[in-house]
């Protein structure tokens, strides 16, 4: 191959017989040298490892850049198969040393043997053994070869037997998928009578899903209504204790002064009527949120006329007016 590639010497695969690097740097160098003459690449330098690694390394990075071929550099001293041979070193030693050992023991032997004539009657002897043993082989080797004949047409008388069950087999695997049951007709109608029964179960559990939903919107809403019911009552008993204190209030300067002693029991017993009052509200949350609404009327009218300066009498207010004014 070499020689078609016009490689300037001879070279057989003898060259490789035994580590050889100065010829593989030769050869890198050759042709690398053919992809790029003007490479300054050198197989003579390479005298150290360093200098080794580096040619190796020169010349694949010259092929990659010059050919586009990918070279394995790592594969140069093949480190895994040098470990496993320096491991067997020393097995291959020990084995050598103790055949070296045997070897003058043997050498004479063999030169007893050498020098002893062998007698005919002897020869003839281990010649017919020997020609025994190769027919008992050759015999055997033909019991073999006839029993693999039998063999081979038991074999085929097997694998036609087993065509013939597969066979049948078939037939009634065909027959069983063709025959229909007595019960399929029955099994059928339960079939449809439970996909209807299926189909009202899911139209049952989605209605109630439904219901229990709007239940507890309901009851959310229900709950947040009384709240807001019970919140607007203790505003309005509130309101109507601190009107009532202030009430109370002006009042008591008023009776200390001047209300006669008849005045001062009706205005205890106002303040009764208007704790009932305030029972009968707390009872009923509908008219504390009425009454929330007419005193917070009131109050927004009493503002009006205080920013007018003008006290308008109303309802009790104004009777009593009259009445004192008439006796005066």
């Amino acid at each position: 191959m070499t020689r078609t590639l016009r490689y300037p010497r001879l070279m057989s695969i003898e060259n490789f017989r035994s580590p050889n690097f100065q010829l593989v740097a030769e050869l890198l160098e050759w042709i690398v040298k053919k992809f790029e003459p003007d490479a300054s690449l050198d197989a003579t330098s390479i005298s150290t490892e360093a200098e080794r690694v580096e040619f190796v390394k020169n010349a694949v990075l010259l092929m990659l850049q010059n050919s586009r071929i990918k070279m394995n550099p790592k594969k140069l001293y093949q480190v895994r198969i040098t470990r496993q041979l320096s491991n067997q070193l020393p097995e291959t030693g020990a084995l050598l040393s103790e055949l070296l050992s045997k070897q003058e023991y043997l050498s004479n032997q063999h030169e007893k043997a050498a020098a002893r004539s062998i007698p005919l009657a002897e020869a003839e002897k281990l010649l017919n053994a020997t020609i025994q043993g190769i027919a008992q082989d050759a015999e055997q080797l033909a019991n073999k070869l006839n029993n693999v004949a039998s063999d081979e047409a038991e074999l085929d008388e097997k694998i036609e037997r087993k065509k013939r069950e597969y066979e049948q087999l078939q037939k009634r695997f065909a027959k069983l998928q063709a025959f229909r049951p007595q019960y399929m007709d029955e099994y059928e109608r339960f079939e449809e009578r439970l996909q209807k029964l299926y189909e009202v179960y899911v139209l049952n559990f989605r209605n109630l899903a439904y219901l229990r939903k709007v239940h507890d919107d309901l009851a959310r809403s229900e709950r947040q209504r009384q709240e807001e019911l019970e919140k607007a009552m203790r505003l309005t008993v509130e309101k109507m204790r601190m009107e009532q204190e202030r009430k109370d209030a002006i009042g008591l300067a008023d009776d200390d002064t001047d209300a006669p002693l008849i005045d001062r029991r009706q205005y205890d017993d106002d303040d009764d009527d208007e704790d009932d009052e305030i029972i009968r509200m707390e009872e009923n949350p509908k008219l504390a949120a009425k009454t929330a609404k007419s005193v917070d009327t009131e109050e927004e009218e009493e503002g009006n006329d205080y920013m007018i300066g003008i006290n308008v009498p109303r309802g009790d207010d104004a009777k009593s007016d009259l009445s004192s004014g008439d006796d005066f």
